[in-house]
């Protein structure tokens, strides 16, 4: 457990992810680890991110859509919500994160909205919609959700946007009238009555044809998974004192939104160094084996295919690539140079939070030859002790192989 949480401090470092402020440790109120999600943020492996939209604004933003070439940005303000009480009676916003969602509360005298939204699976992010009647007689909310700024195909109770290689789409559970992508309904609230509905906002890969219909009846259910999913990744630190246990659910937010499902031409789960920067999406060797270090003791799963992903490209002499991508017209498979081999770690770590001695019989074998390609093939005195080198007999290639890049240490290599 001790060497996996510091696989994670460093982690931390790398990627960039401030500690938590003390002021949010102290935020009255709201539970322990509020506002610890980076921005954006992403779940269960999806290729698009969320975010709060902006100026305190209701609603939800996609600021990223990872699966176009290199990362498409669209902008904070995707679909927001507007009501008749923001003229009469406004409504006092309020907006903050927990553990694997998003949340904004609005209220005035006579109402309170609740907006939440979840990643059920990779695909698809639900937003419920909470209304509340806090008082002793009917109240009548007119609800607008502006959808208006992005061309679109429209169906019944789905809005479809292409984005190169990617669609979205927005369904709503609710009956709305479309005006121009800004969808109407009124909502009739008894005395203290609650009501709450149901929006999709799903993602797929053009290759996959337009997405099909979201089972609403499933939502509630799902939301529930969804907190017990993300309560089983933080019980793997509950024993730390309080700072680190804050400092490691930020750490798992932030391995958690550089997770990066299965598709085009990576066969196996895994994480990006960072989704913030377009060069970084991809899988890199070395940062793959730190990677499920530090998933290990939360994420076994993932990180167990975090592994695999990089093994899916060993070639027949035992050799690693560099780095590998979905989508590999638009970045190459690097084949120049490995990174250092620290997949045994990774692998040893994996056994070491699960016990899994199937996991350790696939990856034998892979990670036995890797190794032996590394003293065939680079030990070129045949002294035991291997060198960093390269495929194509370039020093740059070798030198990305170190890990260190155009370290200075190497401007007299020969």
């Amino acid at each position: 457990m001790k060497i996996s949480f510091t696989a994670i401090l460093f982690l931390l470092l790398l990627m960039g992810v401030s500690c938590q402020s003390r002021k949010e440790q102290d935020n009255p109120g709201k539970p322990l680890l509020t506002n610890i999600l980076p921005s954006p943020f992403s779940d269960k492996g999806a290729w698009f991110c969320i975010s709060l939209p902006d100026n305190q604004v209701l609603g939800l933003g996609i600021p990223l859509v990872l699966s176009d070439s290199n990362g498409y940005v669209m902008g904070k303000n995707f679909i927001l919500l507007s009501t008749d009480q923001d003229k009469t009676k406004p409504l006092t916003v309020e907006s903050y994160t927990q553990p694997g969602r998003i949340v904004q509360e609005a209220e005035n005298d006579e109402v309170r909205i609740k907006l939440v939204s979840v990643f059920s699976d990779r695909n698809t992010v639900l937003l419920s919609c909470t209304y509340t009647n806090k008082k002793y007689t009917p109240v009548s909310l007119a609800m607008t959700w502006d959808l208006s700024r992005f061309d679109s195909i429209e169906e019944e109770r789905r809005v479809f946007y292409h984005l190169g290689n990617a669609i979205l789409s927005v369904e709503f559970e609710q009956e709305y009238e479309n005006r121009g992508n800004r969808f109407f309904r009124t909502v009739l609230l008894k005395p203290k009555e609650r009501q709450t509905e149901y929006i999709a906002i799903t993602h797929h890969f053009v290759k996959d044809g337009l997405p099909g219909e979201v089972d609403f009846t499933k939502a509630e259910k799902e939301f529930k998974e969804n907190k017990i999913s993300w309560e089983a990744y933080l019980d793997a630190y509950a024993s730390l004192d309080l700072p680190e246990r804050v400092l490691a659910a930020k750490c798992i937010q932030t391995l958690i939104t550089n997770w990066r499902g299965a598709a085009g031409a990576l066969q196996h789960d895994g994480l990006f160094p960072s989704y913030a920067y377009k060069g970084f999406h991809g899988f890199w060797a070395w940062d793959s084996w730190k990677h499920a270090v530090a998933l290990a003791p939360f994420a076994p799963e993932l990180a167990k295919n975090q592994i695999r992903a990089m093994y899916d490209y060993q070639n027949e002499r035992g050799m690693i690539a560099d780095c590998i991508f979905r989508d590999t017209l638009q970045e190459a498979v690097n084949w120049r140079n490995t990174k250092p081999p620290l997949s045994g770690w990774a692998i040893y770590e994996v056994y070491r939070s699960t016990g899994d001695t199937a996991f350790v019989k696939e990856m034998l074998p892979k990670l036995i030859k890797y190794h032996a390609w590394w003293y065939r093939d680079r030990d070129p005195d045949g002294n035991g002790l291997c060198a960093y080198g390269s495929t194509d007999g370039t020093i740059v290639a070798a030198a990305w192989e170190s890990g260190m890049d155009n370290a200075v240490r190497f401007d007299d290599t020969k």
